[in-house]
């Protein structure tokens, strides 16, 4: 079912760790040309520049390629079947190229992903016209499509249209009923936080490596929805759209309960990132803080706009440039210097390089490299 070569992928993995091994001089380069050698074959994956100029030029050749179905539009109901049709023919053309010249998200592929789900749109369309009326139906019978599309590829804007899908389902049977209007913020949240809580469980498998980065994707963006559908803001303009209510909003009932998530949730994540080592909590908490900041001013203005980016901006700054300070030295794991190279991991370094360049053989099938943990005086004491 898996479209890519996962071994070309774990080579690609090898690579980037064996790079930081030697930029950090835990290996010598005698055995990060060994390793190398040992696995040679990488997909293709292009600098972003090139990148953009192929995903640009994939999307004018699939454009192009409509011409050839022009013969073709006077048959009559060419409209429902000639998309589809098309849309399976870059779908063996996607999984070709995908084998003949080792793509993974080379903007070719992607495009090619993209253009086969749209492709069957007017198919579904033509489906759920004469038999439903509600936008709900339709996502319905595409979430298989996406679901298929996300298990085979792994592609992070599909998979974070999967999830918006399930979502955009949910919410729309929930806003038919008066008591789903009004638990809908829960349920959105519910839902977000246990696909969130899931995929932290799933990424820690060796199996997940296959999906890595659209589980990093859908990973944060259900932390955000966790977050938007608690934030006061969110929940109160929204409830005035959902019932025509008019401007300015209303209040909204249990608004306590919602400013404390509005605060407490990037508080949450603050401390999550701070107790696990993980950036990525770190970073959204700092965004979600600073939301949080703006939802207060916009409902109780205590300073205008210009003089609030000012202060903000300063006390940005102040914080940042303490941090630089205070880190210094190692506190709690965290430090805001390079790490040092201690002799401990330049053993740990060179035994693992070894064991790589001569037992290339023996390789475990679900090893993940750059998974190991040694501690030191950095912010998370991975090799």
């Amino acid at each position: 079912m898996k479209a890519y070569n996962e071994q070309l992928l774990k080579n690609e993995s090898i690579h980037r760790q064996v790079k930081d091994w030697s930029a950090k001089k835990l290996i010598s380069e005698e055995n990060a040309q060994t390793i190398r050698a040992a696995y040679p074959e990488l997909p293709y994956r292009p600098h972003w520049f090139v990148w953009v100029g192929l995903f640009f030029f994939t999307w004018i050749c699939i454009s192009a390629g409509l011409l050839f179905l022009a013969p073709f539009i006077s048959i009559p109901s060419a409209e429902r079947f000639l998309p589809p049709i098309y849309g399976v023919v870059l779908y063996f053309t996607l999984n070709h190229l995908i084998k003949t010249r080792k793509l993974h998200f080379s903007g070719i592929d992607n495009v090619l992903q993209y253009a086969c789900i749209g492709f069957f749109a007017p198919l579904l369309f033509d489906f759920i016209v004469p038999n439903f009326d509600q936008p709900w139906a339709i996502a319905l019978l595409f979430l298989p499509l996406l679901l298929f599309f996300t298990y085979r590829y792994g592609e992070p804007l599909i998979a974070l249209g999967t999830l918006l899908t399930i979502l955009f389902i949910v919410a729309s049977l929930a806003v038919e009923s008066p008591l789903g209007k009004a638990l809908l913020p829960f349920i959105l949240m519910a839902i977000a936080l246990l696909v969130a809580w899931a995929l932290a469980k799933f990424r820690a498998q060796p199996k997940s490596f296959y999906w890595e980065t659209a589980l990093w994707v859908v990973q944060i963006a259900a932390l955000s929805i966790v977050y938007l559908t608690g934030n006061y803001a969110v929940v109160r303009e929204g409830n005035a759209l959902l019932n025509d209510l008019p401007d300015p909003s209303p209040e909204i009932p249990y608004a306590g309960l919602f400013w404390l998530f509005t605060f407490l949730i990037p508080l949450v994540y603050l401390g999550i990132g701070i107790r696990k080592k993980q950036l990525m909590y770190l970073i959204i908490s700092i965004f979600f803080a600073v939301g949080s900041i703006l939802t207060w001013v916009q409902y109780h203005p205590v300073i205008s706009g210009p003089w609030l980016s000012v202060l903000l901006g300063g006390v940005g700054m102040g914080l940042a440039f303490f941090l630089i300070k205070y880190l210094k030295t190692e506190r709690n794991g965290f430090i805001s210097t390079p790490e040092p190279i201690s002799e401990t991991a330049l053993f740990v370094g060179n035994i693992v390089a070894t064991q790589l360049s001569s037992t290339v053989s023996d390789t475990q099938p679900d090893l993940r490299f750059g998974e190991g943990d040694f501690g030191g005086g950095g912010g998370e004491g991975s090799y």
